[in-house]
């Protein structure tokens, strides 16, 4: 083949492969940018259900005092006396318990006796933690009011809810604005005469300020915002438009899309009905999207860097081949090409797990959305989908291992990570992966203690001496591993019964590019075995002769100072 018409075609492929991984990246940004919007929408949807269960636990809780005080035994009396001097004595013990209850109660800030003309014969006011009855003369006449003309009006045992309102006082709105919410309940003496109602004030400001803070808004039933993610908003007349496509995505719970999409819910309180939602800003996802984009794009440039390595030692070895013969040059340009597969293979597995495993996580967030699961449930799908994602960090880190390889042997650089490693647990453990590639391999553990050593490369050492030994046997080597402890030194032998290696090939069987009896050798797997055992300032020799098999001995210290464990 015509030298520069190979070296073209492998040119031509590498530029494939760098528009392959181009758009592999626009679309992997895609399903990120997609999966981000799921993960926030649950997030979103448990906040707005929490919240929710926490108001109308609350206005639950609020009901049941209400009831608790109608049915005070001081108020019982009161209502059914007839004698002036008996009323005055309960109406001071009712007074009591009333400022007693309020105490330990601080989320009314008023609580009232009307009699049955809407006037009020008790009142406690809170100011500040404080709490304080009301004198005679500062009492009002609320005939008037709704809460009382309304709830007047139901049967014993039911309770009044009013609208969401800003307070009022003598006619005026309080200040600063105090958002209300009111609750009453009727008086019957036992013959089933009315005879007031007791009524309680809450005060919506805190509970309306932890939606804010989570940046929902609430609009009460007359459309009117009382909380609101902004502050010009509120107690403003709301102009939300919902969606015929608005889809539950909850129990309860909706999505409304369009330009500005946001979730809601409703909460029906008596015969009110609240709407509780959140706007959906897509920018809260920005810090996951750049999260994994790091990752991705860290990726990007190392595949563009190893292109860019790969162009230049092409260049480089298509000078030297000029010097010699027309068939060292095909040789060497088939080599480039078999390195450049072997390596686009490993860098392709873990590409397709970043590239597919987003779409299995939205499936299963999609999945899980219209499911009625409790909260416990839907954290543990949670928790699935992070290990998932760990899956893709995890595919991102051995690409960047991979590359990391490459860039050291160009450069000449290695940097190690050491730890502890019992040698008899890390040859039993990979020894069955590597019996594929010989036809037998024996182990002679005279030294089984521990060792300091970068685990994954000191089983790249392992595993290209038996691979080489198994590829230039045609897979009937048989292969034996020992290891001895001679002074601070441990020392490794990997023989083979296999054809060995003429004299002329062992004096460059270290050096970058050598290879000797195997159809689809690279020329990288002895260089980089040099290099890393010299890495633990170690030395390996090769001892072999023809039709007597070969023999590699690797001698490192136990010890080596400034060890970095992980």
């Amino acid at each position: 083949m015509n030298r520069k018409l190979l070296f073209f075609i492998v040119l031509i492929f590498l530029i494939g492969i760098g528009v392959f991984v181009s758009f592999s990246f626009k679309a992997i940004h895609k399903k990120i940018v997609n999966l981000g919007i799921s993960i926030l929408k649950l997030k979103d949807i448990l906040i707005v259900e929490e919240l929710r269960d926490n108001l109308q636990n609350t206005l639950e809780t609020a009901k049941n005092n209400l009831l608790f005080l109608s049915n005070l035994t001081s108020l019982k009396k009161l209502i059914t006396a007839t004698n002036p001097e008996d009323k005055e004595v309960l109406l001071k013990d009712l007074r009591e318990d009333f400022l007693v209850f309020s105490q330990t109660h601080k989320e009314f800030f008023q609580i009232r006796y009307l009699d049955e003309n809407g006037k009020e014969v008790v009142r406690i006011n809170r100011e500040g933690d404080s709490f304080y009855i009301v004198p005679s003369e500062e009492l009002q006449d609320k005939n008037h009011q709704y809460c009382f003309i309304e709830s007047i009006a139901f049967s014993p045992g039911q309770i009044y809810v009013s609208n969401l309102d800003l307070n009022m006082e003598e006619g005026k709105l309080e200040q600063p604005y105090r958002p209300t919410l009111r609750l009453a309940t009727p008086l019957f003496t036992p013959k089933g005469t009315l005879k007031g109602i007791v009524a309680v004030n809450i005060e919506m400001k805190d509970f309306l300020s932890k939606l804010e803070e989570y940046n929902l808004w609430l609009v009460n039933e007359k459309g009117i915002f009382f909380a609101a993610p902004q502050p010009k908003l509120l107690y403003q007349k709301s102009d939300i438009k919902f969606s015929p496509s608005a889809e539950e995505v909850s129990k309860g719970i909706f999505f409304n899309p369009g330009v500005s999409p946001f979730l809601y819910t409703y909460i029906d309180i008596g015969k009110r009905r609240w709407l509780v939602g959140k706007f959906f800003d897509v920018k809260e996802i920005a810090p996951l999207i750049h999260t994994y984009q790091s990752d991705t794009y860290r990726l990007l440039i190392g595949f563009a860097i190893f292109i860019l390595l790969m162009v230049f030692i092409m260049f480089g070895w298509y000078h030297r081949i000029k010097e010699k013969e027309n068939i060292e040059r095909e040789m060497r340009l088939a080599e480039i090409g078999r390195l450049v597969s072997t390596i686009y293979h490993d860098i392709a597995n873990p590409l397709m797990v970043i590239m597919n495993m987003p779409q299995l996580i939205k499936e299963n967030l999609k999945e899980c959305l219209k499911r009625d699961l409790s909260l416990e449930e839907k954290m543990k799908i949670l928790e699935r989908v992070q290990k998932d994602l760990d899956e893709i960090a995890k595919a991102a880190s051995r690409q960047e291992k991979l590359i990391g390889e490459i860039k050291d042997t160009v450069r000449g650089r290695f940097k190690p990570l050491f730890k502890e490693v019992d040698l008899e647990t890390f040859f039993s453990g990979i020894l069955e992966s590597w019996k594929k590639y010989v036809e037998d391999i024996k182990l002679e553990l005279n030294y089984k203690g521990k060792l300091t050593l970068d685990r994954d490369r000191f089983e790249r050492v392992f595993f290209n001496l038996i691979k080489n030994a198994g590829e230039a046997s045609g897979g009937k080597a048989s292969v034996t591993i020992t290891s001895s402890q001679e002074d601070d030194y441990i020392k490794f032998t990997v023989s083979d019964n296999g054809p060995g290696i003429p004299k002329r090939i062992q004096k460059t069987l270290f050096k970058l590019g050598a290879t000797y009896g195997k159809k689809e050798g690279t020329g990288l797997g002895l260089y980089i075995v040099k290099k890393t055992v010299e890495l633990y300032r170690g030395k390996i020799t090769c001892r072999s002769y023809p039709g007597e098999g070969t023999t590699f001995t690797i001698k490192i210290p136990k010890r080596i100072s400034n060890k970095k464990f992980i």
